[in-house]
């Protein structure tokens, strides 16, 4: 299945003036631009979502990123600025297959999504009982990656159309 590209309005809660909701939407981006400096980086996951962004972990921000347990806190990446105020673009795809989050087989993690892009837990890791090789994939693997390990790992990764 492929997902289209959307518009989402805006999430920003640093207080910065971004326009209200009924008037001003974000793109998440779906393709890598042609004049995009950085390569597309995993920084977020909301299964069966992963987020991508082309600026550094550690300037990419979210609502929430710094609350732990982050599954019940945390919000999607802002793509209308980071925390060093350098523009950059989000890329979401889609992916399944047998891997496990911070979160899963928990009732809440320990982890904020600051501390995952940290490198304090991997963001997926194939479940203990799948068969196939064991994959791991932490904050800040490359978009091109991402996809070979996951299907490495007995996934799949959806583009969406378009894109």
């Amino acid at each position: 299945m492929m997902f289209p590209n959307e518009i989402v309005p805006p999430l920003c809660t640093c207080g910065a003036d971004h326009g209200s909701p009924a008037t001003i939407a974000r793109t998440i981006t779906t393709s890598t631009p042609a004049s995009a400096k950085n390569p597309f980086i995993l920084c977020y996951i909301d299964h069966p979502w992963a987020f991508f962004t082309d600026c550094p972990l550690s300037a990419q921000w979210g609502d929430d990123w710094n609350d732990a347990p982050y599954e019940h806190n945390a919000g999607a990446p802002y793509a209308e600025h980071s925390k060093d105020r350098i523009p950059h673009q989000i890329r979401r795809v889609a992916y399944d297959g047998p891997f496990n989050t911070p979160c899963s087989n928990r009732g809440n993690s320990q982890w904020s999504v600051q501390d995952i892009n940290a490198g304090k837990v991997a963001w997926l890791a194939t479940d203990r009982y799948h068969d196939g090789p064991a994959v791991v994939i932490p904050a800040g693997t490359e978009y091109e990656e991402f996809a070979r390990l996951v299907q490495l790992g007995g996934g799949n990764v959806y583009e969406p159309r378009g894109g």
